[in-house]
C-alpha cells in the first residue's frame, strides 16, 4: 500500500437543482478530471490518484446520484452527466484538461470530449461501455422491447464486515488492491444508525424511462473527439470484435491497448499501471514500455 498523508479537499458545485462533488487532490500540475463508472465515488480513484497527484492536479467527480453528489430522478443519463461535467469545468474554471473516465463514465466523458474539444487535451478510456440501452439490454435490465426484467441492485448490508466479506470473494472485486478496498469500505459506504451499511449510491440513478431513451454511441462521437485518446480494454471483453477494434479505428488520434490478466474494473485492481499509462499517454504522448 502506497504510504502518503495527502489528502483531497471536497469541492462542491453547484449543477441546475442539486450540488456534485468532487476530490480535488491539489498541486501544480495540469488538470486531470477522472470520472467513475456505476455504483462507484470519486473515492474508487484515490490509489490512482496517490501515484499522479506529483504531476497532475487530479480531480475525482462524484456523478450525480453517487458518492456525497446529489441526486435526483432524472439527469442521469450521457446527456445530463455530460452537461454536470461541463458544470465542474466552468466553476473551476479549469478551460484545458486532461480526462480519463471508467466503464458508465465513458457515456458523458465521450459526449464531452465530443463537444468541448477545445477543452479536453488528452481522453483515456479505460473499459468503456459503448452504448447506451443496447447495454441495459446485454446486462439484462431491458428485454430487447424495452421491457423492464426487474432486476434488482444491492446496496444495503448488514454490517461493514459483511460487506467486506462480500467484496473480497466477489469475482468481480476480490482482485481489488488492498488500498482500494480499504478506500472503498472507508468512504463509499454510510453507517446507518442502527447499524447497518449503505454503499454510496442512490437508486434514482437506474431511472428505467431514461435510461430506455439513452441512446448514446461511443462509435457515432468517435470522429469528433480529435484529441489524443487511449483506449484500454481488457482481453476477455466480450465487445472486442463487434465493437471496441472498429472504435479505434474511428477514433482520429488513438492509441488502442487490450490488457491481459485484469477485471473491468482494471483501475482499482492495478492501479499503478494506470497511473503509469496516464502519465506517460498524456504528459509524453507515448505508452509505458
Amino acid at each position: 500500500m502506497l504510504k502518503t498523508t495527502l489528502k483531497p479537499t471536497s469541492r462542491y458545485i453547484p449543477s441546475g437543482e442539486i450540488e456534485l462533488h468532487a476530490l480535488d487532490w491539489g498541486g501544480d500540475g495540469p488538470p486531470l478530471i477522472t470520472v467513475h463508472g456505476g455504483r462507484r465515488t470519486a473515492n474508487s480513484w484515490n490509489a490512482v490518484a496517490r501515484r499522479l497527484h506529483h504531476r497532475f492536479r487530479v480531480i475525482s467527480v462524484d456523478i450525480r446520484g453517487h458518492g456525497n453528489s446529489g441526486a435526483t430522478d432524472f439527469g442521469n443519463d450521457s446527456i445530463g452527466r455530460m452537461k454536470d461535467l461541463l458544470a465542474i469545468t466552468e466553476y473551476l474554471n479549469i478551460t484545458e484538461h486532461y480526462l480519463m473516465v471508467h466503464s458508465l463514465g465513458t457515456l458523458p466523458g465521450a459526449r464531452y470530449a465530443a463537444q468541448h474539444t477545445e477543452r479536453v487535451k488528452g481522453f483515456f478510456m479505460i473499459e468503456p461501455i459503448p452504448e447506451g440501452f443496447k447495454h441495459w439490454v446485454r446486462v439484462g435490465t431491458f428485454d430487447e422491447d424495452g421491457t423492464p426484467t426487474g432486476q434488482k441492485r444491492h446496496n444495503g448490508w448488514a454490517s461493514l464486515a459483511e460487506l467486506e466479506e462480500r467484496l473480497r470473494r466477489n469475482k468481480q472485486t476480490r482482485n481489488w488492491t488492498e488500498e482500494v478496498l480499504q478506500d472503498v469500505l472507508l468512504h463509499e459506504t454510510e453507517l446507518l444508525e442502527d447499524g447497518t451499511v449503505k454503499v454510496k449510491w442512490d437508486p434514482s440513478v437506474y431511472n428505467i424511462e431514461e435510461m430506455k431513451v439513452d441512446h448514446f454511441a461511443l462509435i457515432e462521437d468517435a470522429e469528433s473527439i480529435t484529441c489524443p485518446t487511449l483506449l484500454m480494454v481488457i482481453e476477455k471483453n466480450p465487445l472486442i470484435e463487434s465493437h471496441f477494434n472498429d472504435i479505434a479505428l474511428k477514433l482520429p488520434n488513438a492509441s488502442y491497448v487490450i490488457a491481459n490478466g485484469l477485471g473491468h474494473a482494471v483501475y482499482m485492481e492495478a492501479p499503478e499501471l494506470i497511473a503509469d499509462y496516464a502519465e506517460e499517454f498524456f504528459l509524453y504522448g507515448r505508452l509505458p514500455n
